[in-house]
């Protein structure tokens, strides 16, 4: 996170929460660093439909809310650096 913004962004992500949960989308789940590397959270978020998009951006505009490159640019403040990976899974076990 960018320094001082961590409430500040977990505020923000309540509201997004609210937002996913209104749309029927799966909430992302966030986790907090305890130790070691100097990054703050992981945020593992599911991969959306392009009508779940359109969704969620019809609910954040009636709230108010920006969206499209306005959203990305309020959420990139909180952040000193950022990455993003795709990956998939769990694996089933194997037999």
């Amino acid at each position: 996170m960018a320094p001082g913004k961590q409430l500040e962004y977990l505020r923000w992500q309540a509201i997004q929460d609210e937002v996913a949960k209104e749309a029927g989308v799966p909430v992302p789940e966030v986790y907090v660093h305890l130790d070691g590397d100097g990054w703050d959270y992981l945020v593992i978020a599911p991969l959306t439909t392009p009508e779940q998009d359109k969704k969620l951006d019809e609910i954040a505009a009636r709230r108010g809310l920006k969206t499209g490159f306005p959203a990305f640019l309020e959420f990139r403040q909180f952040l000193a650096r950022h990455s993003d990976t795709r990956a998939a899974g769990p694996r089933p076990p194997r037999s």
